[in-house]
């Protein structure tokens, strides 16, 4: 039986937006290790109101199946990193899907056929505001809570799916957690601190 997927950008301040925003919460409401974006900061996006969007352009999408949704996922042209890296690449990020095939495969295309309009030949991901908003699929260490910071959160599947599509691996970026109360820094480490404090040119500020 053939199946009713559909796939819809989505328009700022419509119900679209509510459910792009909605979505992951309720995909992941059973893990703890999952954490989410703020509603502001995602609508910012959404809005095109965030400082990022004054040079790049991009498009967000919902994929339904008789309302329900089943994945989502914007795609983004950064002039400033085709311009530094030389390449004609788009980039895609917030992915959340179900462990859906089909659906994550009408997504794709769809975020393909957007690339080439606008005139890229390669989509890489997840990647859109580099290192600060966490880039990559995680692949191990699913036990661990997603730090606030460089390193995105999501289920298991996640990298088979894309790997489906025929997505490789580009880099691999690594998280790190220190025990605040075994850890140590080498002895060396701290020597050369102090010497760039007595310089005078950094200072620790203290909250």
């Amino acid at each position: 039986m053939s199946r009713h997927i559909e796939v819809a950008a989505v328009e700022p301040r419509s119900r679209a937006e509510r459910q792009f925003i909605e979505f992951p919460k309720r995909l992941h409401r059973d893990c703890p290790q999952w954490v989410p974006w703020f509603d502001l900061d995602m609508r910012a996006l959404i809005r095109r109101r965030h400082p990022y969007f004054g040079q790049a352009s991009g498009e967000f999408f919902l994929v339904r199946e008789h309302g329900r949704i089943l994945a989502r996922a914007c795609v983004t042209k950064n002039p400033a990193y085709i311009g530094q890296h030389r390449t004609s690449c788009a980039h895609f990020y917030f992915f959340d899907a179900e462990d859906d095939r089909d659906a994550v495969e009408a997504l794709f295309d769809t975020i393909r056929g957007w690339a080439r309009g606008q005139g890229l030949a390669m989509l890489r991901g997840p990647m859109l505001l580099g290192g600060a908003s966490g880039s990559g699929v995680l692949v191990r260490g699913f036990e661990h809570t997603a730090a606030m910071t460089m390193m995105p959160y999501n289920r298991a599947y996640y990298s088979g799916l894309l790997e489906g599509l025929g997505f490789r691996k580009h880099v691999d970026l690594y998280s790190m957690d220190l025990p605040p109360g075994s850890f140590r820094l080498p002895e060396r480490i701290g020597t050369v601190a102090e010497k760039v404090l007595e310089r005078g040119r950094f200072e620790v500020l203290i909250f």
